[in-house]
């Protein structure tokens, strides 16, 4: 293994976001609320989902004194994360090991859906709820990692990085450590690979990566909100131009048109001819927003170097903003044309019209 310092803690925050991306951290009240229910597999299991983890979990408790040295035993118990003898036996903290099998399925197939996963862990959990979810979010990583087929597979820095990534940063930074304070002594147990330093930096390079994430959903969900306040604005515009043009229409012959008028009057005819639908045309570019702003606030993973999903929205809602500012910016002007030739009750609505609008 490469030395272990943040140059290297960064180099596998980036292959990792490339691999499995980057998510907001899981609500911890859901998770705590099932803990002190003492519905640990379901705890467990929703762990599991947050990491993308369709699988089956079998739950097995053992004595804080487990032995994980059992050959026979195709699975592996992360030794610094659960403090051990020399025989390996759990002799403070609590215990986890979640088993291999060597007939894993890849991530993605239909075989690994409800794939049964055996985890076992100690009895004494409850005397460490945020530390048994940290552990948890830690050794179901290695299923991912496995099922993957990643190439730090078996890199226990690149598994501690992992849950910190999909959603267990701030579970991580609570439950890495332990505090027994016994008079006048107070002893702190740390969890994991990573040192305070290098956990530190982890910890900050992913929420300044998630930050990133937050700033162009917002982006993205301000061009939404622009384009849909553009349509209101349109829809008003559009009742008051439509009742101008039926009234002008119905006075052209006692109306006199000056200079390039007439070529602009011709432009707002053509307008309508080729827009017959346009208030349809309206609602359907509503809901079109309606439906990516529903995508863009379920996104949950997010690859920060390359991200198809954001690339795609970007450019759709752009078309769609440059097109109803076009029409908006149509509208405006056609309105002023029309001012020069309407009633003067008429032209107090589309001054009032212009001005709100």
């Amino acid at each position: 293994m490469a030395e272990i310092d943040n140059q290297y803690v960064k180099e596998v925050i980036n292959d990792l976001v490339c691999l499995v991306g980057i998510k907001k951290d899981i609500p911890y009240s859901s998770l705590r609320k099932l803990f002190n229910r003492k519905k640990i597999k379901e705890c467990i299991k929703a762990i599991a989902n947050y990491l993308g983890l369709p699988v089956e979990i079998n739950l097995f408790y053992v004595e804080s004194y487990y032995s994980s040295s059992n050959k026979r035993d195709q699975g592996f118990t992360s030794q610094q994360l659960s403090k051990t003898d020399y025989m390996g036996k759990g002799i403070e903290g609590i215990t986890a090991q979640v088993s291999i099998p060597s007939q894993l399925p890849l991530y993605g197939t239909a075989s690994f859906v409800n794939f049964p996963i055996n985890v076992r862990i100690s009895k004494n959990i409850t005397d460490y709820p945020d530390t048994f979810m940290a552990l948890m979010a830690h050794e179901l990583s290695h299923i991912l990692l496995h099922s993957l087929q990643c190439s730090g597979q078996h890199n226990e820095i690149y598994t501690d990085i992992v849950p910190m990534l999909l959603g267990f940063n701030e579970i991580m930074r609570l439950g890495r450590k332990t505090i027994k304070t016994s008079y006048p002594f107070t002893e702190t147990t740390t969890y994991g690979y990573l040192s305070d330093e290098q956990f530190d930096f982890a910890y900050d390079e992913i929420k300044f990566l998630y930050g990133n994430f937050r700033i162009k959903k917002a982006e993205l969900l301000i061009q939404v909100d622009k384009t849909k306040l553009l349509i209101k604005k349109i829809r008003k515009l559009y009742k008051i131009f439509k009742e101008n043009f039926t009234w002008i229409s119905e006075k052209k012959n006692t109306i006199i048109i000056k200079g390039k008028d007439g070529s602009q009057l011709v432009q707002i005819q053509g307008f309508l001819f080729q827009n017959v639908d346009f208030e349809k045309d309206l609602v359907v570019r509503e809901n079109f927003l309606d439906n990516i702003y529903q995508k863009i606030i379920n996104k949950i993973v997010y690859f920060p170097n390359k991200d198809e999903d954001f690339d795609k929205w970007k450019i759709e809602l752009s078309e769609k903003l440059n097109d109803t500012k076009h029409n908006y910016d149509f509208l405006r002007e056609s309105l002023k044309i029309q001012l020069k030739y309407i009633k003067p009750y008429q032209k107090l609505l589309t001054y009032i019209s212009l001005i709100k609008n």
